[in-house]
């Protein structure tokens, strides 16, 4: 069973041509229909590459996109599309170990998210963290990221990229930050995007 990703609503003129001279005709003579409409649809890939369009997805990452039209079954020729899944890179951190009463940057780059909506800014937050076995803590909320949404843009397309920058500190031998302490001397500092809960791969970072 197919499933529909999109959906495009499209109006064809009953124009007929001239078959001798390809100029329009307003009576029916030796004339066939003048097939030049064209129809565009719109597909996207989620964070985790599953392909998908505005009205709904295939649940898989290699999907085989083809088209119907009006309310026949029959489907054109398969196109083979793959969504490539996100995966957050680790940080880059500026001064490591961080010398007492010193701070140090926390840089990420190529960022990317699921958008919400189809214009305007996707606008989120970036949470800098020392990524402990039972509980996070975090260490400085980066408010305000932002990523335009292309044009075509639906929500769960995965969009991007951007980059943010995030500040450690060292005030009394732990790696700590703005929005919190890691209670540590070597904290494995990672980041989360957005509403997500999933962490980047980390990076030991040390307060001297």
């Amino acid at each position: 069973m197919d499933d529909l990703l999109d959906s495009v609503s499209v109006t064809l003129p009953r124009q007929l041509t001239d078959e001798i001279t390809g100029a329009p005709v307003n009576a029916i003579k030796d004339a066939v229909l003048h097939p030049w409409l064209n129809a565009t649809g719109r597909i996207a890939a989620s964070k985790d590459g599953t392909v998908i369009g505005p009205s709904g997805s295939g649940g898989e990452q290699d999907a085989e996109i083809a088209y119907e039209v009006g309310g026949s079954s029959d489907n054109s020729p398969e196109t083979p599309v793959s969504g490539p899944a996100y995966s957050m890179a680790a940080p880059a951190i500026g001064t490591n170990p961080i010398p007492r009463s010193g701070t140090s940057t926390v840089t990420i780059n190529g960022i990317c998210i699921e958008a919400t909506g189809e214009s305007g800014n996707e606008v989120f937050e970036v949470r800098v963290i020392d990524a402990d076995w039972l509980s996070d803590d975090l260490l400085h909320r980066l408010t305000d990221v932002t990523i335009p949404r292309p044009a075509g843009c639906f929500p769960g397309a995965l969009i991007g990229s951007t980059s943010a920058v995030g500040t450690l500190t060292n005030p009394h031998g732990h790696v700590c930050g703005p929005d919190g302490d890691s209670d540590e001397v070597t904290a494995q500092v990672g980041y989360e995007i957005g509403p997500s809960g999933s962490n980047s791969p980390t990076v030991d970072v040390t307060a001297d």
